[in-house]
């Protein structure tokens, strides 16, 4: 049986991994708009979601409490533990392969209740804070995303509407960089925190922590490993660069910015972090 500590830096090991491939299915999502409509320069928008990434993983702890000891309690062995990570990062892996726009909230909280139920049983589970914090906000998440943008379309054509389009083209490249920011700070607000939850659930069940708190080194630094923020906007920077640049290698001819365009790419990426901000400040795992 191995030891106690590299059981444990295994588990790490894998916590990381996870949120790193976690950044494949949101590479990009960010900055994808404020690219293709020329707004900013790819390598800008790449490096700017990078940091706000970074930055919003900093911003509290709360989902990391939900993932971490809401969901089957903090005495799961770190076996079942490293069990959940490795089916979560194989999901993610084959749906990345195959181009399927799967959530890695739900392969998470899955293969966790998975390993939880198997390990300690069906009374190992949460099932109230199960339902509330992560069952319900999955669900009701792509919902608010879409009503939000339909109303914020509508609204910006019954105010911009009759506006020409050189009017309305300089307003909404300035919005949509604000709204791309607040997408990539939401998204680091979320998903870096699953894992850091994760990473804190090891340690307590490892008997390196007394009870579930999540400690600032595990949020700005692991030794030997990167943090679970530093992952998650590495992997934006990294494998956003590579999905971007098809914006650089095969670039559209100049031709005149249509008058929707703009306030399109402002209100589809407004719509996605205002649901990703509201999931978190209720500390539920956000859809993706």
């Amino acid at each position: 049986m191995p030891s106690l500590g590299l059981t444990l830096l295994v588990v790490i090991g894998l916590a990381v991994t996870f949120d790193f491939i976690n950044g494949f299915h949101d590479t990009a999502n960010a900055v994808a708009t404020v690219i293709s409509t020329r707004v900013m320069r790819p390598w800008v928008a790449i490096t700017m979601a990078g940091i706000l990434n970074f930055v919003g993983a900093l911003a509290g702890t709360e989902v990391a409490k939900t993932v971490g000891s809401g969901i089957v309690g903090t005495t799961v062995p770190l076996e079942a533990i490293a069990a959940a990570l490795s089916a979560a990062i194989a999901w993610n892996l084959i749906t990345w392969y195959r181009g399927i726009p799967s959530s890695s909230s739900h392969a998470l909280v899955g293969s966790l209740l998975g390993a939880g139920i198997a390990s300690l049983g069906l009374g190992s589970v949460h099932w109230v804070v199960l339902w509330g914090k992560v069952g319900l906000p999955l669900l009701v998440s792509p919902v608010v995303g879409f009503l939000i943008a339909l109303w914020l379309m509508r609204l910006l054509a019954s105010i911009f509407g009759s506006m020409p389009p050189a009017r309305v083209g300089p307003i909404f490249r300035r919005t949509q960089i604000v709204s791309a920011a607040f997408m990539a700070f939401s998204h680091g607000s979320n998903d870096a925190q699953k894992t850091m939850g994760i990473i804190t659930l090891a340690l307590v069940s490892g008997g390196i922590l007394p009870s579930f708190h999540v400690p600032t080194w595990v949020i700005a630094r692991w030794p030997r490993e990167r943090s679970p923020a530093d992952a998650g906007s590495s992997t934006r920077w990294a494998t956003g660069w590579r999905t971007c640049s098809r914006f650089m290698d095969s670039p559209p001819k100049p031709r005149r910015r249509r008058s929707s365009r703009s306030p399109r790419g402002w209100d589809s990426r407004s719509a996605r972090p205002t649901s990703s901000a509201r999931a978190s400040s209720v500390s539920a795992p956000r859809n993706g």
